[in-house]
């Protein structure tokens, strides 16, 4: 196609003949959602599907709707394969040679490009070479999509904050053997976005525990701050709910909401939900490696799981499991795509322990599976957070 980034990024731009594609989508999952091919997972289908379509790059475009232009904007970008331009309202905003793989998180600061009422975004994503590019993989026994999982996969949102930005925030857990308490250590950074120097009040939750500090920042500083027992105690939790993993026990989780406050004003928010567990691991006298979790072994059974990249979007599940969509994902609308051509692309209970006194043997009988612990994203700041919807079309 002959529109450049500049048109295809700008509010009211006629996505016509794009294909669809969903919240979190590779280009193969956008052709396969509107129907250009065929399910998939159904006998030989992907042999037919032409790869020479995935060796150049596709656009992806999208507008979101803000109220007031006032608070500082950032555009977060994941989950991208290979690579991408980026372009918001009518202005390229970063290159592919910044902006590219399907875990790092890069944060945008597009205040200045974003108006009130409606915004637009676009990505020149570039082909995906799993020879050359940082990529995920397939099983050798599970054949590969065409495209190699090009597209944007994973969440791409729009943060909004006041002067005074929480970023980072994440939170550790220490387990006593006997699983009877365990200290919880948060560590956030504090950002000044502003050009004065401000003292800001970081205050926090988990449950009916509070705790905060104030913080004086310099212009534009960022200082990374930590509420531990030593200094916070009431962060030292007794007889804390345990996480286990699946068939061992329960998995209950707990809350840490956080927010800075600058004059008077909450200025921006964060959460994190959490599971209180040990996990340890170490080889064994025969070289195998062992898992443990709270102080039981864990014997994780099964077979290689291929990605299920190439599902997104399309409403169907591999016999594997798809990958977790977080809250958010069901609030975003569809994107839409086309491929680019310069010449067009379319996107428990305690164990017994004798160190204790009154050891709990109450989990004898508890089965091996396997671990994780469940993190949600943000909740709402003081000012929406949005999700674009968007298109595809090859350039």
């Amino acid at each position: 196609m002959s529109d450049q980034g500049e048109q295809i990024s700008t509010p009211g731009y006629q996505a016509a003949g794009w294909h669809a594609a969903g919240a979190r989508s590779t280009v193969y999952a956008a052709l396969v959602a509107d129907h250009t091919y065929e399910d998939p997972f159904y006998s030989e289908n992907m042999k037919t599907v032409p790869k020479e379509q995935f060796q150049v790059p596709w656009w992806y475009r999208s507008d979101f709707t803000v109220n007031d232009a006032s608070p500082r904007s950032y555009l977060n970008v994941t989950g991208v394969l290979s690579a991408t331009d980026v372009y918001v309202n009518g202005t390229r905003i970063a290159t592919a040679d910044r902006i590219g793989g399907i875990y790092p998180v890069y944060e945008l600061d597009i205040t200045p490009y974003v108006r009130a009422g409606l915004n637009s975004v676009a990505f020149l994503v570039q082909p995906n070479d799993p020879t050359k590019d940082l990529t995920t993989g397939w099983i050798d026994w599970a054949p590969g999509p065409a495209d190699n999982n090009m597209g944007l996969s994973q969440d791409i949102t729009v943060r909004r904050t006041g002067a005074v930005a929480l970023d980072d925030t994440h939170l550790s857990t220490t387990l006593d053997p006997c699983l009877r308490s365990a200290e919880l250590t948060v560590k956030t950074k504090v950002r000044n976005e502003s050009a004065s120097a401000v003292t800001t009040t970081v205050s926090g939750t988990i449950g009916d525990i509070r705790f905060g500090k104030d913080v004086t920042l310099a212009p534009h500083e960022t200082k990374q701050i930590t509420f531990a027992p030593a200094d916070t105690p009431q962060l030292r939790l007794a007889d804390p709910r345990i996480w286990w993993p699946a068939g061992m026990g329960d998995q209950p989780l707990y809350d840490l909401r956080l927010e800075a406050r600058a004059g008077g004003t909450v200025t921006d928010t964060a959460h994190r939900s959490f599971g209180i567990r040990d996990v340890r691991s170490s080889l064994n006298k025969d070289g195998n490696r062992e898992y443990f979790v709270n102080g039981h072994r864990l014997l994780i059974r099964g077979a290689g799981e291929s990605t299920a990249s190439c599902c997104a979007g399309t409403g169907r599940r591999p016999p594997t499991a798809s990958p977790t969509r977080s809250a958010w994902a069901s609030t975003r609308s569809d994107w839409r795509a086309t491929p680019s051509r310069t010449s067009s692309s379319t996107w428990p209970t305690r164990p017994a322990c004798s160190s204790c006194r009154g050891g709990n043997a109450a989990t004898s009988g508890r089965r091996a599976a396997t671990s994780t612990t469940a993190t949600a994203g943000s909740p709402r700041p003081p000012w929406p957070r949005s999700r674009p919807s968007c298109a595809t079309t090859r350039a």
